[in-house]
């Protein structure tokens, strides 16, 4: 138990000792289950811990609810479920986004429904958003769905957000849509979406973000492979050939090997045409630029508000341009660490 720890709010005395306590209280159930009288009382401490002072202990017992998952009977799996649901209004950025990610460990409908909204959340900060979508995709890899049985649409609305907040015009955050691509691209077997879900990742190979067109890419292959009708096949393969003369590289490189991946998946062989592109490709890419990381903790902090913004910092947009017309791909990260020793 904690009972031997302090009561009060984690301190520079007492720094992490609380979180580290209900953390690897989480991984013994995890690991021994939650069949014993002290294991139900452990899982009592861990749901208080939910509402703890401290905003840290709160993330942590939040994140520690997806490790006991499969232990949990449908009276404590209605409970938890009730906790992460008020957690994702905490006041605290970091336990809504520890909400988001471990909604995704409880495959159902209704965490379907409330990550969707998340997502729709414009007021929300954008890496929480990129958590729910991320979520999304995990209820996606491990939930057993039948369009028939849904009544309420759940996956068609998650779906319809996803493709929506897919299209840069919709959202501005890259983060964002790159989660929302990734999410797309692990639909159960796609079936009646295949065609909207090829679109949006078509349209996608227009984003201002090399990453997001990257993903897009990779989503359109995921679709055509899991469409056993191959419906597809041949206007992906058009696409493909389109991109070989792409400037860049990356693109270019992936799209090779998609192309080389389906001509043998349906026993074609590649045109001539295209293994001459492929290999002017090959000699240039000796020309591709490093990645340039963006610290969003150190240059999109709004003091006022605490919310951080990609590109509002000054002069911060005219750097991105620079980069990316000179080659370089821009990638964004946040010291969640630093945050933590602040």
């Amino acid at each position: 138990t904690m009972s031997y720890l302090p009561e009060k709010a984690s301190s520079l005395e007492h720094l992490g000792r609380r979180e580290a306590a209900v953390k690897y209280l989480a991984r013994i159930l995890r690991d021994t289950g939650i069949k014993t009288p002290e294991a139900k009382s452990a899982l009592r401490l861990l749901i208080r811990a939910m509402k703890d002072v401290d905003p840290w202990v709160r993330k942590v017992a939040v994140g520690a609810m997806a490790k006991v998952r499969p232990h949990l009977g449908m009276q404590e799996l209605h409970e938890i479920l009730k906790g992460l649901e008020e957690s994702l209004t905490d006041g605290e950025e970091i336990v809504r986004g520890a909400a988001a990610r471990t909604l995704g460990a409880f495959d159902s409908y209704e965490s379907l429904a409330v990550l969707r909204k998340v997502v729709e959340n414009p007021d929300e900060q954008f890496w929480v958003r990129r958590y729910a979508a991320e979520g999304i995709r995990d209820i996606f890899k491990t939930m057993n769905f039948d369009i028939a049985t849904d009544p309420r649409s759940s996956l068609e609305e998650a779906v319809k957000t996803l493709i929506q907040h897919l299209d840069s015009a919709h959202e501005p955050f890259i983060e964002v849509r790159v989660a929302c691509a990734v999410a797309l691209g692990n639909i159960p077997k796609f079936g009646v979406f295949r065609r909207s879900v090829f679109t949006a990742f078509e349209a996608a190979l227009q984003d201002p973000d090399a990453s997001v067109r990257e993903r897009a890419l990779w989503g359109l292959a995921r679709v055509c492979v899991f469409d056993e009708r191959f419906e597809l096949v041949d206007r992906f393969i058009e696409i493909l050939t389109g991109l070989l003369g792409s400037r860049e590289m990356n693109l270019a490189h992936l799209s090779a090997e998609y192309l080389k991946f389906i001509h043998r998946l349906l026993m074609r062989p590649l045109p001539r045409a295209a293994k001459r592109k492929m290999r002017q490709n090959a000699r240039q890419k000796h020309a591709m630029r490093p990645i340039v990381f963006i610290d969003v903790s150190e240059l999109f902090v709004d003091e006022a508000t605490g919310k951080v913004h990609q590109l509002d910092g000054i002069g911060v947009q005219d750097f991105v341009a620079q980069m990316r017309e000179a080659g370089h791909t821009v990638a964004y990260s946040r010291n969640f660490l630093k945050d933590r020793t602040e």
